[in-house]
C-alpha cells in the first residue's frame, strides 16, 4: 500500500530550494545532493570542509582534529603558546591539519587573531565549523575554597571564551552568507553536583545555556550550535586524574551503566557527526551526553543517590 507519508515527503522535496534566513544559504541535507546518496557510502559534508579546533595540542581537541582529518576535512588547530610543540607535531604529522595563530582564548585580541588566521588558512570558502575544545577545571571545596578568582577563571575559559569565539565565527559566516556549525565541549558536571566542583560545574552549566542561545539566535542564519557532555574521558590527563583501581575511580564508574569511562575517539566521532550538515543538519541546540548513561541513571552501584 502507498505510504501515508508520501504527500509530506513530496512537499518537503518541493521546498528544498528555500533558503534559511534572509539571503543566507541553508545547511545541506542528503536529499538535496543526489551525488551524496550512495548505496555504499553514507552522505557526508566533511570532506574538503574546513574546521577550527581550539585546545588542540592534546586531549580531546587533539583527537577531534585527527578524526576530522581522517574524515577528509581540513582542520585548523590552535592552543596557548606554551603548547606550541603539540600543535607543531599535530600539523607535521597530517597534511590536512594546519596551525592557526596561537593564543590565549580568554584574551579578546588573541581570539580575533585566531579567527582571522583560521579564515585566511581556510581560503575563499572560509571556515565551515568551530569546535570549542579549549577548557580547564579549577576546583576546591565550597567551604574554605571556591574563591572569586577561581570562579572567574573557570567562567572566563569555559563559558566566556566559547561564547566570544562563536560570535566571531558567526560574524565570518554572516559576511559570506554561509552556514556553519559550532560544537561546544561541556561536561556531565554541568548537570550534576560533584563535591568541590561548584565553580567548574556552574561554568559548564553556563556553557550549556550559551549553546542554546547560539542555536536560537544563529539558527535563522543557517548556523547550528550543539554541545557534547562527556563523562570522564581517558585522555592522558583523564588517566592521571582517574587511575584504575583508585577508590574515587571505582565510585564514579559504579554510577555509569556501561561500567567504564569514555575513550577520546568516542567523543570525537560524535563531534564530527554534529559538524556534518549531511548527517546532522536538523540537530540544533542539543546537549548530547557521551556518558554511558551516567546522567539518566542517577544511582551508584551500592544504591548511593547522587
Amino acid at each position: 500500500p502507498r505510504s501515508t507519508l508520501f504527500p509530506y515527503t513530496s512537499l518537503f522535496r518541493s521546498a528544498q530550494g528555500l533558503k534559511v534566513g534572509s539571503n543566507h544559504q541553508s545547511a545541506r541535507h542528503p536529499e538535496s545532493d543526489s551525488s551524496a546518496m550512495s548505496s555504499h557510502n553514507p552522505p557526508t559534508a566533511l570532506p574538503g570542509a574546513c574546521f577550527l579546533v581550539t585546545g588542540a595540542a592534546s586531549g580531546i581537541g587533539e583527537v577531534v582534529a585527527k578524526h576530522l582529518a581522517l574524515c577528509g576535512a581540513r582542520v585548523v588547530v590552535t592552543d596557548i603558546p606554551a603548547n606550541s610543540d603539540g600543535i607543531d607535531k599535530l600539523a607535521a604529522e597530517n597534511e590536512h591539519i594546519v596551525a592557526a595563530p596561537l593564543g590565549d582564548v580568554t584574551d579578546d585580541a588573541a581570539r580575533m587573531l585566531i579567527i582571522d588566521g583560521a579564515e585566511e588558512v581556510a581560503g575563499p570558502s572560509g571556515l565551515r565549523g568551530l569546535v570549542n575544545s579549549a577548557g580547564g577545571a579549577w576546583t576546591s571545596p565550597l567551604m574554605g575554597g571556591t574563591e572569586p578568582d577561581e570562579v572567574m577563571r573557570n567562567f572566563k575559559l569555559n563559558a566566556a571564551a566559547p561564547l566570544r569565539l562563536s560570535q566571531m565565527f558567526a560574524e565570518k559566516c554572516l559576511a559570506r552568507k554561509a552556514p556553519g556549525a559550532i560544537v561546544n565541549i561541556s561536561s556531565q558536571a554541568s548537570s550534576r553536583c560533584l563535591p568541590a566542583h561548584a565553580a567548574y560545574s556552574t561554568s559548564k552549566a553556563a556553557l550549556d545555556q550559551i549553546t542554546r542561545h547560539l542555536a536560537v539566535e544563529l539558527g535563522p542564519h543557517g548556523i547550528r550550535a550543539n554541545a557534547v557532555l562527556p563523562t570522564v574521558t581517558m585522555t592522558p590527563m583523564g588517566k592521571k586524574g582517574w587511575p584504575a583501581g583508585a577508590p574515587h575511580t571505582e565510585a564514579m564508574v559504579s554510577k555509569i551503566p556501561l561500567g567504564r569511562f569514555a575513550q577520546p575517539e568516542e567523543v570525537a566521532s560524535v563531534i564530527a557527526f554534529l559538524l556534518d550538515d549531511d548527517r546532522s543538519g536538523m540537530v540544533n541546540g542539543a546537549l548530547l551526553p557521551i556518558d554511558g548513561g551516567f546522567l539518566c541513571y542517577g544511582v551508584g552501584g551500592e544504591g548511593e543517590v547522587l
